[in-house]
């Protein structure tokens, strides 16, 4: 995480804690170890040898509000759901998909406006700040309209509009989470599978002809805990993912938050006829996966 010297701090609800001891206010950056430190810490550990020259200086604390989701950008918009501020761009993704789009949120610079549900987009038209512009219609999303070469779209698009490669068809193709992630991720704009749906996940595996076979192998999902043992995101876009309240299937497996970098796979059970999910080691199984590639919308 980048911190700046003299770049204010977000003044939304807590400052950033200590890296090390994680519990007392930082109050110091070391350029050095990229981390910030409280008071104490500081001097603890750049007391002996090299670490006694690292570069270190004091952070500012002005009253001006950060975004707690990129920590560089001022925080436009505060989300009364997540209780935490954004700018415009880390909302616009964090809050992009799923139950997540009906977050309320409200633009930091205009109190007086009651909140709205669903409001990812904010602009300041002739009628004032509006989710959607009053009377006018709401430009389109600055994504792509066709898939990278090697991409295919669903057989259903009202399902998901985007594009997925499907990599696994043999056991050549296989590999652990890393290297897919790094696959997918040599596309601009593509990111490891996020299965939102029953009907996605159904869909991309009938449409790559994986059902009659998942019981060889699974398929990784972009879900891992790389960051923090302690909370799963998606790798690519940073959306949650909570596996004590899956959005469908069961959890089967070690408790996936006693696991540390721990990645998801979803795999189908031919027994039960439902979708599995399973945390295991990023680097320890060879799998399947999918990269998803999101494609704007049509707009009205």
């Amino acid at each position: 995480m980048d911190y700046g010297v003299n770049e204010p701090l977000s003044t939304f609800k807590k400052y950033f804690r200590c890296d090390h001891c994680e519990q007392e206010q930082a109050l110091k950056k070391c350029f050095d170890c990229e981390l910030l430190y409280c008071i104490e810490c500081v001097s603890i550990i750049h007391s002996k040898g090299k670490l006694q020259t690292h570069k270190i200086k004091d952070i500012s604390c002005e009253k001006i509000d950060i975004c707690q989701q990129c920590n560089k950008q001022n925080a436009e918009l505060e989300c009364e759901d997540c209780e935490l501020s954004y700018c415009q761009a880390c909302s616009d993704t964090f809050h992009r998909k799923g139950a997540l789009k009906n977050h309320t949120l409200k633009r930091k610079s205009e109190k007086n406006i009651p909140s709205l549900k669903g409001a990812a987009t904010w602009q300041d038209t002739k009628f004032g700040w509006y989710p959607n512009p009053k009377n006018e219609k709401s430009p389109c999303k600055t994504l792509p309209t066709t898939c990278p070469n090697g991409y295919t779209k669903l057989t259903n698009q009202s399902i998901s509009p985007n594009c997925y490669l499907f990599g696994g068809s043999n056991t050549e193709n296989r590999t652990d989470w890393h290297v897919a992630n790094a696959i997918c991720t040599s596309t601009p704009g593509v990111y490891l599978w996020i299965p939102d749906s029953r009907e996605e996940a159904v869909a991309v595996l009938v449409k790559f002809d994986t059902f009659g076979k998942l019981d060889r192998f699974d398929v990784f999902t972009g879900a891992n805990n790389l960051a923090d043992r302690n909370s799963y995101v998606y790798a690519g876009t940073n959306d949650i993912f909570d596996p004590t309240n899956l959005p469908y299937g069961i959890q089967i497996g070690d408790d996936p938050l006693l696991n540390n970098k721990s990645c998801f796979e979803l795999e189908w059970d031919l027994d039960k006829l439902d979708f599995e999910w399973d945390s295991d080691s990023c680097s320890g199984d060879i799998e399947a996966y999918v990269c998803e590639f999101p494609i704007a919308e049509a707009c009205n």
